[in-house]
């Protein structure tokens, strides 16, 4: 028996990890629109609003490339006990293939109405002339953790000035001098315009 080609071992792995959360029902082979979501560790939701002319052989593709969500699906797995801020799935709708556009266009919208963040480029449809979704609520979430930071960095200065003192515990070596002045760097500094390890 030969080798097993490389795109059926992808296909197997994908259909096997995407038991979790899809099986190739007769519905989920229908054309129609689906729905990943899922809320991260600082209680932000994402979501991802696709259309496809069979949801089973999309979600499969999805998997299986190189997109944003793709990785992602990796990257954060699926929703579980162990991994609750894992991705879910679900098959908003089933339609005909001619209201695939106007029916993921209309979700997309439906899901940033209600503040959540969207993973999709657009804001839906095949055709052209597609509009891009602007991500303003994208970099507000990222300046307010960056103004979160500053402020508490701002915080832990003033307590510091005020009430405590900070020192080498037990003999110096170089990873505690570097820590030492690491930490120095950060109450002093008042450039806080540059807080650049700030992460999302």
């Amino acid at each position: 028996m030969g080798k097993i080609p490389d795109w059926v071992k992808k296909r197997e792995d994908a259909e096997a990890a995407l038991s979790a959360v899809i099986l190739p029902t007769k519905e989920a082979r229908m054309s129609g629109i689906y729905l990943w979501e899922r809320t991260d560790e600082n209680g932000i939701t994402w979501f991802y609003v696709g259309q496809a002319k069979n949801i089973y052989e999309r979600q499969v593709g999805h998997y299986n490339g190189y997109d944003r969500l793709d990785k992602s699906l990796h990257k954060r797995g699926f929703k579980s006990l162990q991994n609750p801020h894992g991705w879910t799935f679900q098959i908003l709708r089933t339609c005909e293939e001619s209201l695939l556009n106007d029916y993921e266009t209309y979700y997309i919208v439906y899901y940033m109405r209600q503040g959540k963040q969207a993973y999709n480029k657009t804001y839906g449809s095949q055709g052209a002339g597609k509009e891009i979704i602007y991500t303003k609520e994208q970099k507000g979430y990222r300046q307010g953790l960056q103004r979160g930071y500053e402020n508490a960095r701002r915080d832990v200065r003033h307590l510091f000035a005020k009430y405590l003192r900070f020192d080498i515990e037990g003999d110096p070596n170089k990873n505690k001098l570097k820590a030492y002045e690491k930490f120095k760097s950060f109450l002093e500094d008042n450039n806080e315009e540059n807080e650049s390890n700030v992460t999302t």
